[in-house]
């Protein structure tokens, strides 16, 4: 907007072309230089940051997308499996939702599973209580009759599922990660609540405590059970935190301490 108030010194009219506009860019720096300062430059370090950022995003929206295809295609051939997880916090995303469906991706090998075999499946997903009573809701659930598509029709339907479920799974490891590490660990529960009172979405929030604080290498006592889940999780980051690139990972990059520091001025 700025900039197209100095082309109205040139012309009237509201034509707009590029090579006007680079005379105007030019005229710019000749006669009103004095009224500008510099955009800081970003450091080596900022730019390998911001690349990094963009491959966290996109593995974000990759996993919102194989999310999506995975569920579209079991409404076509496997509602079932929806219907089991459809009031689970978290649904197909849930550990034993996958295990599930890599275990028996078609409704009839689905319909085949006993709730020994069932409870067995949930247990290797991390459940713990409740697994026969669970087992046995699934069961009733898979047995249910749902129109079919034709046997091999619904083998290429499980194939392709299967593929989706392997993309969803590379997705969604972090979550899960973050996830447990909220569930299991006082101090990435404090941590989460402190963020989110300080304005940050559940997603961030989440996520954030899972990562290590950039440039912070934390060494390992002789002993590593002496050492405390607050030394691996310190509130305040160093003043000048020096990272390495080789051993920074995606999710270290969403921290706002780093992203948010402003490389050195232009001179």
């Amino acid at each position: 907007m700025a900039v197209s108030r100095y082309r109205d010194r040139y012309s009237v009219a509201r034509k707009k072309s590029d090579a006007g506009d680079a005379f105007v860019l030019a005229n710019i720096l000749r006669t009103d230089l004095a009224t500008h300062r510099p955009l800081p430059a970003d450091s080596e370090l900022a730019q390998a940051i911001a690349v990094l950022a963009r491959a966290q995003q996109d593995a974000v929206w990759e996993r919102t997308c194989a999310h999506n295809k995975l569920r579209s295609l079991l409404r076509e051939y496997y509602p079932a499996l929806l219907e089991a997880f459809t009031d689970k916090r978290g649904g197909l995303l849930r550990p034993e939702a996958r295990a599930l469906l890599a275990a028996a991706p078609t409704p009839r090998a689905a319909a085949k599973l006993t709730i020994p075999q069932l409870a067995a499946l949930l247990r290797r997903a991390g459940r713990q209580r409740g697994v026969d009573a669970e087992a046995a809701r699934i069961q009733a659930i898979l047995r249910t009759e749902y129109l079919h598509q034709l046997p091999l029709v619904e083998d290429a339907f499980g194939r392709q599922a299967l593929a989706l479920l392997r993309a969803l799974d590379t997705a969604t490891v972090g979550y899960v990660w973050a996830f447990s590490a909220l569930t299991a660990s006082p101090g990435a529960r404090t941590h989460y609540d402190r963020r989110k009172t300080t304005g940050d979405r559940h997603t961030a929030a989440q996520t954030q405590p899972v990562q290590p604080t950039p440039g912070l290498f934390v060494p390992l006592p002789a002993n590593p059970t002496a050492l405390q889940r607050t030394d691996r999780l310190p509130h305040h980051p160093p003043t000048q935190p020096t990272l390495q690139l080789d051993k920074l990972t995606a999710w270290d990059v969403s921290s706002a301490d780093v992203v948010g520091r402003p490389g050195p001025a232009a001179s």
